[in-house]
């Protein structure tokens, strides 16, 4: 048991001086424009993930860590990111969030810290645009450093070869794409920032985004976040805009599997099953909801790109859905539920998931109608799936359902719309970041934390969540 936590420790420890590392960049970019108070405070942040990182690491051993121990690792780790992200909130606090008690303001400062690295893009900052610019580059690469899914990556790349790893890696929606778990790491993070650097060049050359807005939006756009470094979308989205931005919505939720077929030109395996589905998933729903609800007002256009903002989790929104009809509500709740491809940076229970429980409903009831020696296959496009595969797709959705719906219960005690609460919980426990205006700076503190905590669930997923809780009762 030992052996096990130190080994978690050990490994935390290396996430955290990356992290740190990392947070060196807006630190410059601070230098850049001379701000003074938001430098200190992005040191502080840097140096206090760094320290705690290598503190972590010295007084520790490197060991394999069991299922348990990476399930701790990943909710720790989450849960020290947004405390660490939490201090230039923090100390910036008069300026941001005006003067309020201490209490109120970690915890608004943990919200938005964990709404970043969750890449959840819910916000209770009513101008971004009163920030300093360091501070945005701060929140968009905060969600930059939560979309490639720094956990997950980290358990994969530094963990040695093992059940662990692999049971964690299916629970994720993460796999191998290269002979191992390092080449995986490295050929992910070459991916995602050439497609970094591609969409900021498309924005700032073809959009006529001025450089510092096209990196932030990219930030958020391909990790599928949503944080936005001004306030009004809708004043830089001309067509050219609308369509790059759909474009990297839609590269963001996409398995990183297809996009290592497309760099390797393997174009047959690229139209897997699950990705032709979702695609003709993504065309038929937007474009239905779209036609449909254009009737209601609201431009074809306008309707259509929320509804994939919702599809892809991403959470760009310049619409007001608070106002908008509870049909469209409805299903947008569940567009977010489902979620975006497996292995992506999106959120939600992942397509696969959703064609494996649409699939095994009808195979359910024939094979319940047939001997039970009877060999009745369950196949996803030419792959077998197993049982367990099918019950774990039931588990995580019916988990999730359940989570969603006590959540939303407590929202009602407060005197929330019981719709508008199930769609903002939604919002957190997917990633999407879409709202219906509930979350905001005056939304009270407990259920801040509650959004949080979904943020959390939605980004681990349940089941590691579940485990976390029960190692610390059994403690």
């Amino acid at each position: 048991m030992t052996e096990r936590f130190s080994g978690t420790l050990h490994n935390l420890g290396l996430i955290l001086q990356m992290n740190g590392i990392a947070l060196l960049a807006p630190v410059i970019v601070a230098l850049l424009y001379g701000e003074n108070q938001a430098l200190t405070a992005l040191v502080l942040s840097a140096f206090a993930s760094f320290f705690v990182g290598f503190f972590f690491t010295n007084f520790s051993a490197e060991g394999e860590m069991q299922f348990e121990s990476i399930c701790t690792l990943m909710i720790t780790t989450f849960l020290l990111l947004g405390i660490i992200g939490a201090i230039p909130y923090v100390y910036l606090g008069d300026a941001i969030f005006g003067e309020i008690s201490i209490v109120r303001l970690f915890i608004n400062g943990f919200f938005e810290s964990m709404s970043g690295f969750t890449t959840t893009g819910l916000t209770i900052i009513g101008d971004v645009e009163i920030l300093p610019k360091s501070i945005i580059f701060f929140r968009g690469l905060s969600q930059w450093i939560g979309g490639i899914g720094i956990v997950y990556l980290m358990v994969l790349f530094l963990g040695s070869p093992s059940e662990s790893t692999r049971v964690v890696g299916e629970l994720s929606g993460f796999g191998k794409i290269r002979s191992s778990f390092r080449g995986t790491f490295w050929r992910i993070i070459t991916i995602y920032s050439v497609y970094t650097i591609l969409f900021t060049v498309l924005l700032y050359f073809v959009g006529g985004i001025d450089l510092f807005t096209s990196i932030n939006l990219v930030f958020s756009g391909i990790s599928t976040a949503g944080f936005l470094p001004i306030n009004d979308l809708s004043a830089i989205m001309t067509p050219v805009v609308m369509g790059i931005i759909t474009i990297m919505m839609i590269f963001g939720a996409t398995s990183f599997s297809v996009h290592n077929n497309l760099w390797g030109r393997e174009l047959r395996k690229i139209f897997s099953f699950e990705y032709k589905f979702y695609i003709l998933y993504i065309i038929l729903i937007a474009g239905s909801l779209g036609f449909f609800f254009s009737s209601f007002g609201t431009s074809l256009v306008d309707i259509s790109f929320h509804i994939i903002s919702a599809i892809t989790t991403t959470g760009f929104q310049f619409m007001n859905i608070g106002e908008t009809t509870a049909t469209l509500k409805s299903i947008m709740i569940l567009i977010m539920l489902v979620g975006g491809s497996a292995f992506s940076t999106a959120g939600g229970l992942k397509i696969v998931r959703f064609i494996i429980t649409l699939k095994a409903i009808p195979w359910a009831v024939r094979k319940v109608s047939l001997p039970a020696k009877a060999i009745t296959p369950l196949k996803l496009g030419n792959k077998a799936l197993f049982e367990k595969d099918v019950l774990t797709a039931f588990i995580l959705l019916s988990l999730g359902i359940f989570s969603i719906f006590v959540s939303s219960i407590i929202f009602t005690f407060y005197g929330y719309n019981f719709l508008d609460s199930i769609f903002e919980i939604t919002a957190a426990f997917g990633t999407a970041g879409l709202t219906t205006g509930i979350t905001e700076i005056d939304l009270p503190e407990p259920l801040k934390v509650i959004l949080a905590l979904e943020m959390i669930i939605g980004r681990v997923e349940i089941i590691p969540f579940l485990v976390f809780i029960r190692q610390l009762i059994s403690r």
